[in-house]
């Protein structure tokens, strides 16, 4: 017969294809630490019960820093016959300290152990996110900083629409990343409740310290409903859907790098480094990391919309089907850590053809919302100055020239309320500067963010 712990209401072994189906411990074998970190707080709560002496509690928790230590080195691994993570630990301890290991799972179940290891294993995975996010930022504000004069054309629908620099567009990632950042205090945050001691679904018959757990684990709030502690998975709704925004962001930042990088714009160079060629044309440079970091955000929401499934109809509390959120959870992570890191990479070793950049803003016509601005501010309602421009903007696309080459005469046939200001105003630094809201591309303003976004990461080293 089975030798499985939960095999005393049986009386057939289970085939071995269920095994292999049932089994997790491929894929959950990640929460071995978090799994023991939980262990040992629990032990401490079975020795305050009377549960274990003083001394059994050293040699139960000398025994899972040893195996914990061992699974780091590699030198314990698992079997075919371990089930999960948990079991696996357990079936260690039992056979190095004996009975003392079947004692451990006194006051608690898988389910409320599962819980507590995957919000262990997730406050690093957040904790290592903000780190790797803000060295991000910190990137992305020096790359702000060099080339907050750098004009570019600023676009609408992919098309030329005003002109602005370039410092002012990575500026608008620091705001997206800043968001992440944010929103992974907020994860922190839901994480921070200590499911065990709920036990299966109803809690325990056993008067444990519960608080006392907590505090050894770093929790500083229960899971106060047991049957809420053990189904509740909104921790890895919350993950995973930040997990795809910031993705989203990163796969944003990644598609305009494909395009710059591309010859129709020439506008960014990237190093040898993170790049690939072909197999057949050997005059390839491919951005092979910018589309990756594209194609995982595309697999990211689809993580979301996967966890989405698994619980939008499962009824309390623990059901099987949760098992499928460790796969998600570290594949999520890996590919984030990894894109973030890329990324980061990659802006280190950029490089900018400014001149290629100054030219393209000369296409596109992208000073015409500033010549309305300047009627509006000679007293012509916006509507009849967008009218104006309009035409003069016809005029300089049939004669295939920039607004500032057509001749003063030029704009007298559209209207004599145009005069020779109009080449000041048309002048692509000027239309920079005209800017005056907060948040605009003004290169006053360009400064003013950056000196915001240095002090934000400073307040974070």
């Amino acid at each position: 017969m089975s030798t499985k712990m939960w095999a005393g209401r049986f009386s057939k072994d289970q085939s071995e294809l269920f095994d292999r189906f049932n089994a997790s411990i491929g894929v959950d074998y990640f929460l071995a630490a978090s799994d023991i970190e939980g262990s040992i707080a629990h032990a401490k709560g079975l020795c305050k019960l009377g549960i274990f002496s003083e001394d059994e509690l050293d040699t139960v928790t000398e025994a899972l820093m040893q195996i914990s230590a061992e699974i780091v080195t590699g030198e314990l691994v698992p079997t075919g016959s371990d089930e999960d993570v948990h079991m696996w630990v357990e079936r260690v301890l039992s056979e190095r300290t004996g009975v003392l290991g079947k004692k451990l799972h006194t006051a608690r179940s898988r389910n409320d152990q599962v819980a507590t290891a995957t919000k262990i294993w997730m406050r690093q995975a957040v904790m290592d996110h903000k780190m790797a996010v803000v060295k991000l930022i910190e990137v992305l504000v020096d790359l702000g900083r060099d080339t907050a004069d750098t004009l570019m054309p600023g676009l609408t629908h992919l098309q030329h629409a005003q002109p602005i620099t370039m410092g002012f567009h990575l500026l608008s990632y620091v705001e997206m990343f800043k968001r992440d950042f944010l929103k992974l205090n907020h994860i922190l945050a839901y994480l921070d409740t200590c499911p065990l001691g709920a036990g299966a679904l109803a809690g325990t018959n056993y008067d444990m310290d519960r608080e006392f757990v907590a505090g050894e684990l770093g929790f500083s709030k229960l899971a106060v409903h047991a049957m809420d502690a053990v189904s509740d998975r909104d921790y890895v709704l919350d993950y995973l859907n930040w997990v795809s925004v910031s993705m989203i962001h990163l796969s944003r930042l990644s598609d305009e790098m494909i395009l710059w990088n591309s010859p129709n714009f020439s506008y960014i160079r990237l190093s040898d480094e993170v790049t690939s060629g072909s197999s057949i044309m050997p005059n390839k440079k491919n951005p092979d990391a910018c589309e990756l970091i594209r194609g995982k955000a595309s697999v990211a929401t689809a993580r979301l919309s996967a966890m989405q499934g698994i619980l939008k109809a499962l009824p309390l509390a623990y059901n099987k089907d949760l098992q499928e959120d460790k796969k998600l959870l570290l594949e999520a992570y890996t590919d984030t850590v990894m894109s973030i890191e890329m990324m980061t990479l990659m802006l280190e070793g950029i490089s900018f053809d400014e001149s290629k950049m100054k030219r393209a803003v000369k296409l596109g016509f992208m000073n015409a919302t500033d010549l309305a601005d300047a009627l509006v501010l000679k007293g012509v309602p916006f509507r009849e100055a967008h009218e104006l421009v309009g035409r003069v903007v016809k005029v300089a696309s049939d004669k295939d020239c920039p607004l500032e080459d057509l001749r003063l005469s030029e704009f007298h046939e559209v209207s004599n309320l145009f005069d020779s200001w109009v080449y000041e105003v048309l002048d692509y630094t000027v239309c920079l500067n005209n800017k005056k809201s907060v948040g605009s591309t003004s290169v006053s303003s360009v400064n003013e963010m950056l000196t915001s976004a240095y002090e934000w990461l400073a307040e974070r080293k």
